[in-house]
């Protein structure tokens, strides 16, 4: 709904660049420029940022931070011109960039405007990030423990799912879920750092990495959760083979090879995917991972 919006906004911006005659006029250019930078942005607005990367303009920059760049170099040459759109489309790019609080100083602007067409647009907004922010209060509050900690992430993630499915079909889904998945990769990163002081500290994390890999198996960063998950795997290979020698009759292979095996079935899922960005770097601990192998296994004969 906000880009037909916005187009009908920026028809009398359009037809101004489309008249042969017109467009000749020094006048004309502000407008014309407003909406290269307008048709720029809205080529990408719809991208779901969860599931695929930032798109980049052909500079190799984030559209979203050069479309901020460019209304403001833009309001700079031509203050007090189009006032409503440069706003929103500010908005909505600080929206895309997470930065929710400048989106809302940015929408409120628009909605003050009482002549705007885009001020229903920019309410409704509004009222999205409201419950976004409501989500954010709190952040990081917990009683001081890990079960505590772990808990309050949780909680929080879950919240973020809530808002997925309230706001699905639009942006605030997607945000939504960037927001839960952040969590959540949070939650493994905590206990995995915690694991040797919490109680069944590695399974608490595999639990986590599980988790994780399910709940968000239509992310962008799927692939490197899976690579991660093996790294772990490997860490508790080593982790045995240090508290058991492979020399040492106490060392068993198989209860080393159990953590080898699995961080194997991960890496090699990944070597396997076409198009993944992560397929050379599994590809290379594959290898690396083979090699250690061996090393345990001549060391334990």
């Amino acid at each position: 709904m906000k880009r037909s919006v916005l187009s009908v906004v920026l028809l009398p911006l359009l037809l101004v660049g489309c008249a042969g005659g017109v467009a000749k006029d020094p006048r004309y250019a502000p407008s014309e420029s407003l909406l290269d930078i307008v048709t720029d942005f809205h080529r990408f607005s719809r991208e779901d940022l969860y599931r695929f990367s930032v798109p980049k303009d052909i500079a190799g920059i984030n559209v979203y931070k050069a479309t901020l760049i460019r209304l403001e170099d833009y309001e700079q040459k031509h203050p007090d011109r189009y006032p409503d759109i440069i706003w929103y489309t500010r908005a909505m790019a600080y929206e895309r960039l997470r930065e929710y609080g400048k989106a809302i100083d940015a929408y409120r602007l628009v909605v003050e405007m009482d002549s705007s067409p885009l001020g229903p647009e920019a309410r409704t907004s509004l009222e999205a990030l409201g419950d976004f922010e409501g989500v954010l209060q709190g952040y990081g509050q917990s009683d001081g423990d890990a079960s505590a900690f772990v808990g309050h992430l949780e909680e929080k993630a879950t919240a973020w799912r809530t808002l997925s499915e309230t706001y699905r079909g639009t942006v605030y889904e997607y945000l939504a879920l960037i927001e839960a998945e952040k969590l959540d990769r949070l939650k493994v990163e905590y206990l995995q750092e915690n694991r040797h002081r919490l109680e069944e500290g590695n399974d608490l994390v595999i639990g986590a990495y599980q988790s994780l890999i399910t709940m968000h198996k239509a992310s962008k960063h799927r692939t490197e959760y899976v690579v991660n998950f093996a790294d772990f795997y490997v860490v508790l290979a080593k982790d045995y083979a240090r508290a058991n020698p492979p020399e040492d009759r106490t060392f068993q292979w198989q209860e080393f090879s159990r953590w080898a095996n699995r961080a194997w079935r991960l890496y090699a899922d990944v070597a396997q995917k076409d198009g993944s960005l992560e397929k050379l770097e599994a590809q290379g601990k594959l290898q690396a991972l083979q090699a250690y192998v061996s090393k345990v296994r001549a060391a334990s004969q």
